[in-house]
């Protein structure tokens, strides 16, 4: 892709793929990071899209670009394992309902209990996982999509998927979470 073509993905799609790093790194500073690793990657390898593939192509690079750091720095723990402290919480950003568009104070707080209990549920899966749900998701991809930008089978994006469900299924049941 050229400057021009990465300036108009960037107003057409940057706040999906923003939102897409946010979720994946659970860090704002790390997201700002892959955010920007994401569109210099697209720009090296100087491959014209179409404008309509633009997103699904950029989120592949991304998810790819975290999974590489992702093994890194898992690597890098074995060799010399460190304690890091964890950043800001993603839950503190404004959530899109809030007291005053929900006219019932209860609903509000329960939707946004409800939304910390599945965003810790997502951000407990194994890596493998968590990928590939976000993408399904946060991003609306299709199995088959996400199995061309992941480079994996159809099928093996669609056992994660249920898998990535049981699994969040379990860990909302164990905090409690009744339907």
């Amino acid at each position: 892709m050229n400057a021009e073509e990465i300036e108009v993905c960037i107003e057409k799609y940057g706040t999906d793929i923003y939102r897409f790093c946010c979720f994946l790194t659970g860090s704002r500073t790390l997201a700002d990071d892959l955010y920007q690793d994401t569109f210099l990657k697209a720009l090296e390898i100087d491959k014209t899209i179409a404008v309509e593939e633009a997103k699904k192509y950029l989120i592949g690079i991304t998810a790819n670009l975290w999974k590489n750091q992702w093994r890194k720095e898992k690597r890098r723990q074995k060799i010399a394992p460190s304690h890091v402290l964890k950043e800001e919480d993603l839950s503190d950003s404004p959530s899109e309902y809030s007291a005053a568009t929900t006219p019932d104070l209860l609903t509000s707080c329960i939707h946004r209990e409800t939304s910390a209990m599945l965003r810790a549920a997502i951000h407990d899966l194994p890596e493998k996982y968590r990928v590939i749900v976000l993408m399904y998701y946060s991003v609306d991809l299709s199995t088959k999509e996400i199995a061309e930008q992941l480079h994996i089978s159809k099928g093996t994006v669609t056992s994660r998927l249920q898998r990535s469900r049981e699994k969040i299924k379990e860990k909302l049941e164990e905090m409690g979470y009744e339907r």
